[in-house]
């Protein structure tokens, strides 16, 4: 909606200056008349009566000024629309992110849970998904490294790549170990975002994704919105307090 905006006060401009134009060729159609009028008049010498020039330009006058002020309205009338538009989606933005945020949170209090149990009190399966996730939380972040795969987190686990397969679709909702990955390193985005200037290309390199353009598809698809759109949002939402 934001960018049609431009394009709705330059079509009304337009049809400011096609209408004055408009009125300004009736004009000189209309002096043109008055002194044909005027001739035909002296010629044969009768009272024709002629066209007021004077009456007329206030007449034009007036309709460029109705033309003004019907297309002022239609300006005033969209940036209008486009503010309730904005404000209805970000306010809509802000429920997803803070839904987002409730929903991670309540998966690291788990996670967390799961990593602070007794190690005698633990399965196999257990023991090898709190050693997972002891790595991809720690100061290592496998994740960031672009070639980041099952058989890397399978190497830092001492396991084999089908063996973590299994536990991530198992303890983490049946996610794939690629959307494991990816998932961790949003997560990573997002708190960049945040907190940090980094350019948004900037961020997509150190949170290990291939590029800009699968990054911007990633986020997009798990948050809803362009990183762009998420960062300001922070910013607007640490302003009023919404977040």
């Amino acid at each position: 909606m934001k960018k049609f905006i431009p394009y709705i006060i330059l079509l009304s401009v337009t049809l400011v200056i096609a209408c004055c134009k408009g009125d300004d060729r009736r004009h000189d159609d209309i002096q043109h008349t008055n002194i044909l009028n005027t001739n035909l008049a002296e010629t044969v010498n009768t009272d024709s009566p002629t066209i007021s020039i004077r009456e007329h330009e206030m007449e034009i006058r007036r309709l460029q000024t109705k033309y003004i002020i019907a297309l002022i309205v239609i300006v005033l009338v969209s940036i209008l629309v486009y503010f309730v538009f904005l404000t209805k989606l970000n306010r809509k933005n802000i429920a997803i992110i803070r839904q987002a945020k409730e929903t991670e949170q309540a998966k690291k209090l788990s996670a967390q849970a799961l990593r602070q149990m007794p190690r005698e009190r633990l399965d196999l399966d257990q023991l090898l998904y709190s050693k997972l996730l002891d790595i991809m939380e720690g100061e290592q972040k496998p994740y960031t490294d672009q070639a980041c795969n099952r058989e890397t987190l399978a190497k830092l686990c001492a396991t084999n790549g089908k063996y973590i397969d299994r536990i991530i679709s198992h303890f983490a909702d049946g996610k794939t170990t690629n959307e494991f990955i990816t998932h961790y390193r949003l997560r990573r985005a997002m708190t960049l975002l945040a907190d940090t200037d980094e350019t948004v290309d900037a961020i997509a390199e150190l949170c290990g994704f291939s590029s800009s353009r699968t990054f911007y598809r990633r986020f997009h698809d798990e948050v809803g919105m362009s990183p762009t759109e998420y960062r300001n949002l922070q910013t607007e939402s640490e302003l009023d307090g919404s977040l």
